[in-house]
């Protein structure tokens, strides 16, 4: 097989494959328009036990704002823009006990990041205090909002992604 064949081959196969990953990453979006899942609520809740044993309040702050492209949040969600909040959340139990869930980077953290919009120092400095407070501390992913959330608080420089 000549050279120019087998250029011509290998260019064949990336561009398919190229084709191929752009419409599985971008464009096809298996995520059915209705949940066919079924869960079974009472037992979830007789599971997470009785009532008066949960929090007494939720308590959610709004630290910060970006916009990301749709394909940065989902396969299949596109170009435009799409808003993303970073919110954390404090639950507050009649025993006094809390439990943070997802804390929030600082503002020179959200500085530094592309596509970001405002961030709330008040929101930030409420969240520092329950981290201060809480009992518990609950990241439900390791994404870098998160960790240097925690990390801001106390005390260590950021990390990148």
């Amino acid at each position: 097989m000549s050279l120019r064949r087998i250029l011509v081959a290998c260019s064949f196969a990336l561009l398919v494959g190229a084709s191929t990953a752009y419409h599985v990453l971008f464009v096809d979006d298996a995520i059915p328009p209705a949940s066919t899942l079924s869960i079974d609520w009472s037992q979830v809740r007789s599971l997470a036990g009785p009532v008066d044993a949960g929090p007494r309040a939720i308590q959610s702050d709004v630290v910060a704002r970006g916009s990301f492209y749709g394909w940065m949040v989902c396969a299949g969600c596109g170009w435009d823009e799409v808003p993303m909040e970073f919110r954390t959340f404090n639950l507050v139990y009649t025993n006094g006990e809390s439990i943070v869930i997802d804390a929030v980077h600082d503002a020179e953290r959200h500085a530094a990041m592309p596509m970001m919009l405002d961030y709330d120092p008040r929101a930030f400095e409420r969240q520092t205090e329950a981290l201060r407070r809480a009992e518990r501390i609950l990241l439900t992913h390791e994404h870098w909002d998160h960790a240097n959330g925690l990390r801001a608080v106390i005390g260590e420089p950021a990390v990148r992604e």
